[in-house]
């Protein structure tokens, strides 16, 4: 396994580089149907650093909508209200038994890398999905591997770098299944999204964990947590009681630089009452004040 490229990101101002930890936002967390150009609009009036634009589907950023000027137009956004695009999320399940289903999930994930490129953004997230029924370990992850693979050579050649995310519920999903990922598909483009909710809801120890996968993270998603996997809650950050101040201690001990990306789970945002602004100043706060105890963020 060797390590991953040291992702680098275009600076906005002095004042952002100086908080140390910068904070992002995942688009997903608003409504569907709410335009990008108000989301960015919305983070830098509340202070987050940076956004993780969601190319998923049904939203204003689904990837099959956007066209070279659209990443354009969303990069001169997020230039313009000073936030950085520091990740595009994919989440397109590439461990697929039919043929045809897994190329055009492969294609949909190359879409993706060439919107990051023209949005100028580093880092495109994925995942595997749940193993299929039908098959056994060894043919899952020789899938996996052969369609990931395929996927980081494109990567490469553009320059990006694949955040892969372990997730409860999925084929890869916790710590022996991410080293075994690292093992077999080795290159120096593949790194690990790593959102400390899908380990929390484990049970498992955040720190050790962290350890071991230090030379590897890329980017970093949080999410406030109740409870334990299956009997489990995703919440917005300031709701639970997760400890988010060890965690940043840990992550910035172990020498993480990246982005902190927040997210609001679409188990909590389709609650009743959602309110996506409330979430997102309430997200801001419990984070940037975590942070500040560390001394790992300004006044900004």
């Amino acid at each position: 396994m060797g390590l991953v490229k040291k992702i680098v990101y275009r600076k906005t101002s002095s004042t952002l580089w100086e908080r140390i930890m910068k904070l992002s936002y995942a688009s997903f967390s608003f409504p569907k149907d709410m335009a990008i150009e108000d989301i960015i609009r919305s983070l830098s009036i509340l202070g987050f650093d940076g956004i993780e634009v969601s190319a998923w589907s049904g939203y204003q950023t689904d990837i099959s909508r956007l066209g070279k000027e659209d990443c354009k137009r969303i990069r001169k956004l997020a230039r313009d209200f000073g936030l950085i695009i520091n990740a595009l999320g994919c989440h397109t399940a590439i461990l697929e038994p039919k043929d045809w289903v897994r190329r055009d999930r492969i294609e949909r994930t190359k879409k993706c890398i060439d919107a990051a490129l023209q949005m100028d953004c580093p880092i495109v997230d994925t995942l595997s999905g749940p193993k299929p029924k039908d098959l056994s370990d060894g043919e899952s992850w020789q899938i996996l591997a052969q369609a990931l693979g395929e996927v980081l050579d494109y990567a490469e050649k553009n320059g990006i770098t694949i955040g892969f995310e372990p997730h409860v519920g999925n084929f890869v999903y916790e710590l022996r299944t991410v080293l075994e990922l690292l093992k077999l598909v080795p290159s120096k483009n593949l790194a690990i999204t790593f959102d400390q909710s899908h380990f929390a809801i484990q049970g498992l120890d955040l720190g050790s964990i962290l350890r071991k996968l230090k030379d590897f993270i890329a980017h970093v998603h949080v999410k406030d947590v109740r409870g334990i996997f299956p009997n489990y809650e995703f919440l917005i950050p300031g709701e639970g009681s997760f400890p988010f101040e060890d965690f940043f201690s840990d992550l910035h001990g172990f020498g993480y630089e990246g982005f902190i990306t927040a997210e609001v789970s679409v188990m909590r945002s389709s609650k009743p009452g959602y309110d996506p602004y409330g979430a997102a100043r309430l997200t801001y706060i419990t984070l940037s004040n975590s942070l500040r105890k560390l001394g790992l963020r300004g006044k900004g």
